[in-house]
């Protein structure tokens, strides 16, 4: 519930956060309630399917600093969470917490955006990290939560279903989804809700206590709270507040869209909404206004540079005869470049987005623009599918008639996307197609498909695979030589006098160290087998015999010619190196 400040719950822990881990937990959290949002535009919330897609794809945030993925949707045991471990996770998942609200707490627009996707995380762990080992009356102990009981009467009951003799007495504006849904007894202002349906209130009382730490939040940005940290923590809030999704910017660069290319391009990568327009407007030769909107900003995101879009529709608008070219110097050139951010009051303007054009004004006669997916007929959306989107998957194609038919628009223009790369055979290809909001999102996912920049092949798996097991191989059996001082070609320039009295000390899998004020030798994990055998008296004649089987890590200045000495020709107690 985050009710506690993460001083409070330091407990000796850990009393200092570094500027970098800062930066860590704010991104690990940040990339969280991004994928939610994504979800949101694909998803029905909180559905089995959006719970399931969730867990995996919240799973995927994870590296090698941070595991808030695993967090978020691990399973907490009672006794368990006492333990530093346990304290340590919840630790970071606060301190992400407390930092991206403060960062989103600065305008009403970022605090509206961090409220939504932070009351979906919670209701999501509510019903996901709650009932194994930790129900929701241990939860609301541990959080101090205390809600009037009462006993369920007679009249009560013919209202309520519930296993148990005692409900919980709230105000009815407390738990709203239910009274929507008529999952709820009313009465005199009052709402009886069961132990089963006790998560709403959870949710409610989250709500209403992060609106109000947000609302002190921007009390604090307004009162120059952060004066004292304009050069630490302040470029880093920015950083995330800049970068907020509600709008989805393309990487392309001009150049990856022409003139020349434009019909070729359009055909291997468009998604069926700006594919629908283009081929229009190559039929007929113009486009009305609210198309003309749609595809002359995707065109500038998707990196046509805009002499080549004032070439292109400045040559089809001449095929119409006439005054077409005139009317396309008086009318649409101004227009292209002000979409292009050259005239007017020259703003970067980004492609609009999927929820923009499903929920836009929808197509009247003669008009190309809309949403194919909830704009068309079934039977329309295959014909096009087959002839304009290069569909040739039956099953495919079922599958998107189907989601189309289901109002679940998004996740059918995924698997279009999909359904125009399966000749890459990409093992995770469902992955890289998932999450549309934005037709240059699609477009851009499906130009780095065709160019091998995203997915990956069974080939590219088993490669990687096999690298990890090098990599481990190679961390079990290293050792690793730092010189103090500048080397030469060979053992031999160094003298031997350097190499007196050194020791190394017996130590069973632990990092062993070697040191003089010339040369340090790490011997990362030693076998105890190894060290019973050797001969405790010194053997200055014995040669060190070179080793296949252990990784040797050098200083970077210059390599020797013995760097693969096997550390078994080295006695216990005192060691001498022999040139």
């Amino acid at each position: 519930m985050y009710r506690k400040d993460p001083f409070e719950m330091n407990s000796g822990i850990d009393s200092e956060i570094s500027l970098e881990k800062v930066e860590q937990l704010m991104m690990s959290r940040y990339k969280a309630l991004l994928v939610l949002d994504s979800l949101a535009a694909t998803h029905q919330k909180h559905s089995e399917d959006y719970r399931e897609e969730l867990r995996k794809r919240l799973l995927k945030i994870d590296n090698d600093e941070q595991k808030l993925g695993s967090i978020f949707t691990g399973q907490f045991h009672a006794q368990a969470i006492k333990t530093e471990k346990v304290q340590l996770d919840l630790l970071d998942d606060n301190w992400s917490h407390f930092l991206l609200r403060l960062a989103y707490s600065r305008s009403d627009e970022l605090r509206k955006w961090f409220l939504e996707y932070e009351v979906d995380l919670f209701k999501f762990r509510m019903a996901t990290q709650t009932g194994y080992g930790l129900d929701i009356s241990k939860f609301m102990e541990i959080e101090n939560l205390d809600f009037e009981k009462v006993e369920i009467n007679p009249e009560m009951a013919q209202f309520i279903n519930s296993k148990e003799t005692k409900c919980y007495k709230v105000s009815w504006t407390r738990v709203l989804p239910l009274v929507k849904t008529r999952n709820v007894y009313l009465r005199d202002g009052w709402a009886f809700v069961t132990v089963e349906n006790v998560q709403d209130i959870l949710v409610d009382e989250f709500k209403s206590h992060l609106q109000k730490q947000l609302a002190k939040g921007a009390r604090h940005w307004s009162n120059n709270g952060l004066s004292d940290e304009e050069n630490r923590l302040v470029p880093i809030f920015n950083f995330f507040t800049t970068r907020n999704s509600q709008g989805y910017t393309s990487s392309n660069a001009d150049g990856t869209l022409t003139a020349q290319n434009m019909d070729e391009v359009a055909e291997q990568n468009y998604p069926m909404c700006m594919m629908s327009m283009h081929k229009h407007w190559r039929q007929f030769h113009h486009l009305k206004h609210q198309a003309r909107l749609y595809y002359w900003r995707f065109l500038k995101q998707a990196g046509m540079p805009l002499e080549d879009a004032l070439e292109v529709f400045r040559h089809e608008g001449g095929k119409r005869g006439g005054d077409g070219v005139k009317q396309f110097e008086k009318e649409f050139a101004y227009n292209i470049r002000h979409a292009y951010g050259k005239e007017g009051k020259r703003a970067d303007y980004t492609g609009y987005s999927c929820s923009t054009i499903i929920s836009g004004n929808p197509p009247g006669a003669g008009d190309c623009h809309g949403c194919p997916y909830k704009h068309k007929t079934s039977d329309q959306l295959a014909q096009d599918l087959r002839e304009v989107g290069g569909v040739t998957d039956k099953k495919k194609l079922h599958q998107i008639i189907k989601l189309a038919s289901e109002d679940k628009y998004q996740i059918a223009c995924s698997i279009h996307l999909q359904a125009k790369h399966l000749g890459k055979e990409l093992v995770d290809l469902e992955d890289v197609a998932s999450g549309i909001i934005n037709p240059n999102q699609f477009f851009d996912k499906s130009v780095a498909i065709g160019k091998g920049k995203i997915g990956k092949t069974k080939l590219d798996v088993e490669k990687e695979q096999q690298a990890k097991l090098e990599k481990v191989g190679q961390s079990q059996n290293s050792i690793k030589v730092e010189w103090s001082q500048k080397v030469g070609k060979t053992m031999e320039d160094i003298k031997d006098e350097e190499f007196d009295d050194m020791e190394l000390e017996d130590g069973d899998n632990e990092k062993q160290e070697i040191a003089t004020d010339k040369v340090v030798v790490k011997n990362e994990e030693k076998s105890p087998e190894k060290s019973s055998e050797k001969n405790p008296e010194k053997s200055p004649e014995k040669s060190p015999e070179k080793s296949p089987e252990k990784n040797l890590e050098k200083s970077p200045e210059k390599s020797t010619e013995n760097d693969n000495e096997d550390p078994d020709s080295y006695d216990s107690d005192e060691m001498q190196l022999q040139d």
